[in-house]
This record gives C-alpha cells, structure tokens and sequence, in this order.
C-alpha cells in the first residue's frame, strides 16, 4: 500500500523524519534506522559519485644518508686539553 501524498507533503514528512533523525539521542537504534529507510523510500538521495582510483607511487631513488648521521654515533670526548695528543673516538650507545 503506498499513500497518495501530494509533493508538498511529501516533502513535509521527509522533513519530519529528518528532524526526528538528527534529533535522535541513538542514532544507531532500530528505531533511527527504520525512519531513515522511510525517508530513503520516500525522498531517494542521490549516490555519491564513486572516489577517484588510488595511486600507487613507488620510489626508486632514496637518498644518500647524510655524514652528520655517522658523527652523531660517534663523538671524540676532551677534557678541555688541547695538546695535540690523539684523542679515542667514544661511542654514545649504552653498552
């Protein structure tokens, strides 16, 4: 049985039952759920137009590390003498 409703009602019990969604304290309930397969019967939407496909990058060039990143394993240590002696690199890595 489907009621003979004008556009103008219609479009007034499409606008309740979006009120009574939006309004709802449980969204999620059976309730909600059958008052949006009302208004979808009654009001159908427009599907959203499909997502553009995913890109895939691959990279193939990858950088050179950098010879900070060597510098900061290692250090020398001074204990503030400057007498030319060669000084024993130390590494900051607990052993």
């Amino acid at each position: 049985m489907k009621p003979d409703l004008t556009d103008e009602e219609t479009e007034e019990l499409a606008r309740l039952l979006r009120d009574a969604i939006d309004a709802d304290r449980y969204p999620l309930s059976p309730r909600v759920q059958m008052w949006k397969g009302i208004l979808a019967k009654i009001r159908p939407e427009a599907k959203p137009e499909p997502l553009p496909p995913v890109k895939h990058y691959l990279i193939t060039d990858y950088p050179q590390p950098s010879k900070l990143s060597t510098n900061h394993e290692q250090s020398t240590v001074s204990a503030g003498l400057n007498d030319g002696t060669e000084q024993s690199p130390v590494s900051k890595r607990p052993q």
